[in-house]
């Protein structure tokens, strides 16, 4: 479907009455959840907005509000899960060094992972999810212009809309495309780039 003229399609943004914007945007549970920062630009609001939902859509994304939840605790009990329970595989509240205070360099991104990056943002898959009465979700999407029906039934809206986005992606499902948000990409990663000059990234876009 294609998007509407002067709409939105993810999050949002509001001029607070310092004159600086905020941007709100939903988590992959559904729930909105606003940006820890303000912003002096609109320009700058909106370019936050973009790389939140590069995030989201490379699964590189974090929940800043799980940040705060203490591990000391959950780490050991995870363990325990792990090491006699024998319910889990391995321990997911494990850091590498996490004994070990250190400061390493910010990552920054290659030119290709950039591009890829850029490519992913904009795209949204075609489709519909519909809850059953019994609370269950189907999934209906497009391919080849043709819409149909998933077989599976899923518990959650996330897990729906999670097998949506991955039908988008490897291409078992049609899926819009607002190039705008390439650019938008390209420009604000431009500072950062390892290894490029600016005029010979910017002349790629």
């Amino acid at each position: 479907m294609a998007n509407k003229p002067r709409h939105r399609r993810f999050g949002n943004i509001r001029k607070r009455a310092s004159g600086r914007y905020q941007i709100r945007y939903p988590g992959p549970d559904g729930r909105m959840r606003a940006g820890p920062e303000t912003y002096e630009r609109k320009s700058d609001a909106e370019r936050a907005l973009a790389l939140i939902e590069a995030q989201m859509i490379s699964g590189e994304w974090a929940d800043s509000d799980r940040s705060k939840i203490k591990l000391r605790l959950l780490r050991s009990i995870l363990t325990t899960a792990v090491e006699e329970d024998k319910i889990l595989p391995r321990n997911p509240c494990r850091v590498r060094g996490a004994g070990t205070e250190l400061t390493p360099e910010r990552p920054v991104l290659t030119v290709a992972q950039v591009f890829e990056l850029a490519e992913l943002v904009g795209r949204r898959p075609v489709g519909n999810i519909r809850r059953l009465p019994d609370g269950q979700y189907r999934l209906r999407y497009r391919r080849h212009g043709v819409m149909r029906t998933a077989p599976e039934i899923y518990s959650t809206r996330w897990a729906a809309e999670a097998a949506l986005w991955a039908m988008g992606t490897d291409g078992r499902a049609d899926y819009d495309h607002d190039r705008r948000y390439r650019a938008l990409v390209l420009l604000a990663t431009l500072p950062v780039c390892a290894g490029e000059r600016q005029p010979r990234f910017a002349a790629a876009i």
